[in-house]
């Protein structure tokens, strides 16, 4: 498990905003957990521990730039 100490990520909270930086966790998580599935908006707040109405906003964002693929539904096992 990789951690990044309190000094390393401050510096990075004064240049990227709030919403940025989750946006490129989001997009981190969806990688490392997809394996060829969806990967639920609650689980993936639930691993940042954030509400899900906090996060989807930033997903929608991601969906209409192109760099996530939206799927509606409740996730299905293929």
């Amino acid at each position: 498990m990789l951690r990044c100490s309190p000094v390393t990520v401050e510096p990075l909270m004064s240049l990227l905003p709030r919403k940025g930086l989750l946006a490129i966790a989001a997009v981190i998580d969806v990688a490392l957990h997809a394996r060829g599935q969806p990967v639920a908006a609650k689980a993936l707040a639930s691993r940042h521990r954030l509400p899900p109405r906090h996060l989807e906003p930033v997903l929608q964002a991601l969906v209409r730039q192109g760099v996530l693929k939206g799927v509606r539904g409740p996730p299905r096992r293929l």
